[in-house]
C-alpha cells in the first residue's frame, strides 16, 4: 500500500464525520484512522512519514502528538503505537524541540518509567539541541519513581556535561531546588544523592566545584551542612577555596547593604563550626573573606549615602 490508500482513509474520515474541533483532531484522527486502516497498516506508513518528514520539520511531529495534556491522552498515544515504543522515541525525540506539546512531560515520564536507556537518550538530545524545558515538577515526578537513583544520575551527567547554554542552569537547577510544598520523601532522596556525591566526589576538583555552584544556587539554605560534608571527606583548603559559598548571581531591591551582611553572617556561622589544626587555613581564609565583605560594606554605605543625599 501507499499514501494514497492512507490519504482515502483520511478523506473517508473527514466525509464521515466532518471538520472536527482542533484541540481533538490529533485524539480522534489517532483512534479512527487506527481503527478503519488495520489492513493497510497506517500506523507503520504514518510512523514512517513522519520519520521522515520530522527530520527537517521537527514542528510537524509535535502537532501530531498535540499538546499531552492527560494521562489519557498518553495511554492514546501508546496504543497508536501498539507497543512500539521504540518507534515512539524516535518521534519524541524529534519533537522534542517544540517542547511545549509535552510541557508537563505526562508522556516522557511514561516512556522513560521502565527504561533508563530511554531517558538517555532524551537528555542527550537535549544537550544536542542546546534545549532544554524539564520543569521541576517533571523532576520531582521522577524523584519519586523507584529508579530515581538512577535517573538523576543520567539527567545530571547529560546535561551538566553537555552542550547547553541559557537552560543549561535553569535546568540543572529545576532537578534540585526545594519548595515549601516539596514532599519530604523528595527531600530526604535529594539529600542522600548529594551527599553521596560529594562524598564520592570529594577529591574531584571540577565535580565539586560545579555541585556547590548548584548548592549555592538552588539549595541556599543547605549550604552549611553540604560545606560540613566536604571538608570532612576532604579537608584540603586549597579545594575549600575553590568552592562557591554564594550564589553566582545576586539581585536586590533599595540598599545592598542586607545581602553584604547576610554573606557576613554565613561566614561567621561556617566559621563557628571549623574546629582543631586541620582547618586552620581554611580560618584564616574566612576572616579575609569577612575582612573584605566588612569593607565592601562601608564603601557601598558611603556611596548610598551620597545617592540618597542627592535626591535631597
Amino acid at each position: 500500500k501507499n499514501e494514497e490508500d492512507i490519504q482515502n482513509v483520511i478523506d473517508e474520515i473527514i466525509d464521515r464525520f466532518g471538520n472536527m474541533p482542533k484541540e481533538l483532531e490529533n485524539l480522534i484522527d489517532i483512534a479512527r484512522i487506527k481503527y478503519l486502516s488495520k489492513e493497510i497498516n497506517i500506523v507503520k506508513q504514518i510512523t514512517d512519514y513522519l520519520l521522515n518528514v520530522g527530520t527537517n520539520k521537527t514542528y510537524v511531529v509535535a502537532n501530531f502528538f498535540g499538546r499531552v495534556l492527560d494521562d489519557r491522552h498518553v495511554d492514546e498515544i501508546i496504543e497508536f503505537f501498539e507497543g512500539d515504543t521504540d518507534k515512539l522515541l524516535e518521534l519524541y525525540l524529534l519533537a522534542i524541540k517544540n517542547h511545549n506539546f509535552d510541557y508537563d512531560g505526562k508522556l516522557l515520564l511514561r516512556l522513560i518509567q521502565n527504561n533508563s536507556k530511554y531517558w538517555n537518550k532524551i537528555t542527550i538530545k537535549c544537550g544536542e539541541i542546546n534545549e532544554c524545558n524539564f520543569t521541576n515538577k517533571i523532576f520531582d515526578k521522577i524523584w519519586m519513581m523507584d529508579n530515581y537513583h538512577e535517573l538523576i544520575n543520567i539527567a545530571y551527567t547529560n546535561i551538566q556535561y553537555s552542550y547547553f547554554s541559557y537552560s543549561k542552569n535553569d535546568t540543572i537547577i529545576n532537578i534540585f531546588s526545594l519548595s515549601e510544598k516539596t514532599n519530604p520523601l523528595i527531600i530526604e532522596r535529594k539529600n542522600l544523592w548529594i551527599t553521596e556525591y560529594i562524598n564520592k566526589n570529594a577529591y574531584n576538583e571540577d565535580r565539586i566545584k560545579d555541585i556547590f555552584d548548584i548548592i549555592a544556587t538552588a539549595l541556599p539554605n543547605e549550604r552549611l551542612k553540604y560545606i560540613k560534608i566536604f571538608i570532612k571527606e576532604n579537608n584540603s583548603c586549597d579545594m575549600f577555596k575553590k568552592i562557591s559559598l554564594f550564589p553566582s548571581h545576586n539581585s536586590f531591591w533599595g540598599s545592598e547593604i542586607p545581602l553584604i551582611e547576610e554573606k557576613i553572617n554565613f561566614l561567621q556561622k561556617l566559621l563557628n563550626e571549623l574546629y582543631g589544626i586541620d582547618f586552620l587555613e581554611h580560618k584564616i581564609y574566612l576572616k579575609e573573606l569577612i575582612t573584605r565583605l566588612n569593607q565592601y560594606k562601608q564603601n557601598v554605605l558611603k556611596k548610598e549615602y551620597i545617592a540618597n543625599f542627592s535626591y535631597i
